[in-house]
């Protein structure tokens, strides 16, 4: 957060034709504060968590991969193969 503001004021030191967004920059000082917080928060999130795969192995090494980063949350493995039935099975809704 810090690195922000401070990238804030250094693009008022070296540009002229910012002062203008500069000499606001202490007036709105928290809500730039609160939005960097949330713009950092955002940027954490990942909404591609759904990934399919075409065997189990290739499955495991995927999760074995995202684990190294922290970006690894389940893996599963549907066992009956659905794709010739007409229906979904009784216990699926």
């Amino acid at each position: 957060m810090k690195s922000t503001l401070e990238t804030y004021q250094f693009m008022c030191d070296t540009f002229s034709n910012f002062s203008a967004m500069c000499e606001q920059i202490p007036t709105y000082r928290r809500m730039l504060t609160l939005s960097v917080i949330l713009t950092e928060f955002i940027a954490c999130t990942e909404l591609n968590r759904f990934e399919s795969m075409n065997r189990e192995s290739d499955m495991i090494k995927a999760g074995q991969n995202a684990s190294l980063t922290n970006n690894f949350l389940a893996a599963i493995t549907f066992m009956d193969d659905i794709s010739n039935n007409a229906s979904l099975p009784k216990h699926v809704r």
